[in-house]
């Protein structure tokens, strides 16, 4: 169930730190999880294509890695890579 919620947060942060800094395509997104958590790179482009199809397609990549030097239930976004055009 927390997976969840990371996902829809990790979601949501990407939106605004989008908007904040006018990237209107997500080329490249490299993050940390817990290693608790069941997200991995496939399950979360697949959730972020559905959840943002305008910043987030099948062509940009994204990186997943599992840590256990950060909290459970919580991601650390490490690299947003796009392009304002």
């Amino acid at each position: 169930m927390h997976d969840s919620y990371l996902f829809k947060r990790i979601s949501d942060s990407l939106v605004d730190m989008c908007e904040e800094n006018g990237v209107k395509k997500i080329t490249f997104v490299e993050i940390n999880v817990h290693y608790s958590s069941r997200i991995n790179s496939k399950n979360l482009q697949d959730f972020l294509i559905a959840e943002i199809p305008t910043l987030v397609d099948e062509n940009t990549k994204v990186v997943v890695e599992v840590v256990d030097s950060i909290e459970d239930s919580s991601a650390l976004i490490l690299a947003v890579e796009g392009y304002k055009d």
